[in-house]
């Protein structure tokens, strides 16, 4: 969804609200998604401010998840499936997740090579832990 609304947990919607409203936008194809939106809802961990979001129009990807960061270009999540294993795809996402940190967004890719709960608690900084998150 280009240039889709970003509206994170300040914004009025209850942290249930939220989860529906990102499960709504996961890509029908992904059960990957759908399971790291679970992971988190069900750890009550901080949700994505946003789904299937293109931050850059200028560079030709999607991350499946946005968190933003207050002004300055914000965390694009990737979730990576068997297809992301291929040469050419992963050549791909390496050149256009590139540009993003360029850019000064962070990139951060969950995969399907690793079960959810390692990847996710390597970046505390942007899932939290649940004691952080706030009550909406």
């Amino acid at each position: 969804l280009a240039g889709a609304e970003l509206v994170g947990l300040s914004s009025g919607r209850a942290y249930d609200e939220q989860y529906a409203w990102l499960r709504a936008q996961t890509d029908p194809a992904s059960e990957l998604e759908r399971e790291f939106l679970e992971h988190l809802y069900q750890r009550r961990l901080r949700l994505p401010d946003a789904a299937q979001y293109r931050p850059a129009p200028d560079i030709p990807v999607q991350p499946d998840f946005y968190y933003e960061r207050g002004g300055i270009p914000g965390v694009c999540v990737f979730i990576d499936g068997p297809t992301h294993g291929g040469s050419a795809q992963a050549e791909h996402d390496c050149q256009v997740r590139s540009q993003l940190t360029d850019r000064g967004y962070r990139v951060v890719a969950i995969t399907c090579h690793e079960s959810l709960a390692p990847q996710i608690d390597r970046f505390p900084d942007v899932f939290g832990a649940p004691a952080d998150r706030q009550d909406q």
